[in-house]
């Protein structure tokens, strides 16, 4: 079975049932870029536990059977670990490694044995130096506490910045679908900090960093705000490169990036594309979509505010109807009584 077939599978269900990555995304609660890079044939973003999962989840997703998921995965993804090409470089190295231990001289060996002992005993006699040096100790201990702060210091940076967790596979060896989504690259010649905002509802923050290449979809609209260092970013949307907007070290609070213009805050200027026929009509089919679903959300709701006023009302009337009832009847009780006798 060809390796690429689980990709083909998934792709080609997905497309069957006229979803795109982000709806499916939004259904399996599982990150676009994942979708995207195992739709690609690429396995390796993460660990293969990890992988397995995803598939399983996108396979009961899209419909396709637990057996065939599990031969799918038996076959794409286990079968990578013990691969023919695999099995042949181990060999390779380990064939290498034995003939250049057969093919080291005698006195050679002898001569490093040698070399590693003196190095040995130099080493334990600086160690006894420095532990009997109180001037050593001191630097010693100024140096280990300076390597704390540092480790410290690269945990606390590392927690605000979760995007360069992200492996080189997701960001620039993934599909995207370019009929479907607005795509938006970005190159850095400097290091550069922002936050992206995908189509309002997604938001996440980013450091870019010099040679690489970083590629994100949308379907409507970019935000970027706070971004630092604007003058090191180009941006480019649909393979389309974009103006610069800022210098060097300069901060730009936002850009707003859509199919058919582009605004910048440090300035006045929209820069306006025109918009294809076929962008216009996905646009429009997919705002009339949502219209039409907020439209049936609400009559939903109006119905059931409706059906409980009507409830209520009926309940209000027949608890004032038995409190009458009540109320006559004590009265009629108080009447019939005789009158009692006075004394």
């Amino acid at each position: 079975m060809d390796m690429d077939q689980l990709a083909q599978r998934l792709q080609q269900e997905r497309l069957r049932r006229g979803l795109s990555t982000f709806e499916l995304a939004e259904r399996t609660k599982i990150r676009e870029p994942y979708i995207q890079a195992l739709e690609s044939g690429t396995y390796n973003v993460l660990p293969s536990v990890y992988v397995r999962s995803f598939v399983r989840t996108l396979g009961a997703e899209l419909g396709i059977t637990q057996p065939e998921i599990s031969r799918f995965i038996a076959d794409c993804i286990d079968g990578e670990v013990n691969t023919p090409s695999s099995r042949l470089r181990q060999t390779a190295e380990l064939t290498s490694t034995a003939s250049t231990s057969a093919r080291t001289p005698e006195p050679i060996l002898t001569f490093i044995s040698e070399a590693g002992s003196q190095v040995k005993r130099r080493g334990s006699d600086l160690t006894t130096s420095i532990l009997r040096s109180p001037r050593k100790r001191r630097w010693i201990a100024v140096g280990v506490v300076i390597l704390a702060v540092l480790l410290w210091w690269y945990w606390k940076y590392s927690q605000h910045t979760p995007a360069m967790t992200v492996p080189a596979e997701i960001v620039d060896v993934s599909t995207i679908d370019e009929q479907d989504s607005l795509i938006l690259t970005a190159v850095a010649t400097d290091t550069a900090e922002l936050t992206l905002t995908i189509d309002g509802t997604r938001s996440f923050k980013a450091m870019l960093v010099p040679e690489n290449d970083y590629r994100w979809s949308a379907m409507k609209r970019f935000t970027i705000g706070n971004i630092f260092n604007a003058g090191a970013l180009q941006f480019s949307r649909d393979g389309k490169p974009l103006p610069v907007y800022g210098k060097r070290g300069e901060v730009l609070r936002e850009l707003v990036i859509t199919r058919t213009e582009v605004s910048a805050s440090n300035t006045s200027v929209k820069v306006v594309t025109p918009a294809s026929a076929e962008a216009v009509r996905r646009d429009s089919v997919r705002d009339q979509q949502r219209r039409d679903s907020i439209r049936a959300v609400r009559k939903k709701e109006n119905a059931r505010i409706a059906l409980e006023r009507r409830t209520k009302t009926k309940t209000d009337a027949s608890a004032r109807s038995a409190k009458k009832q009540r109320t006559r009847a004590s009265e009629q009780r108080i009447t019939k009584s005789p009158p009692r006798p006075i004394r």
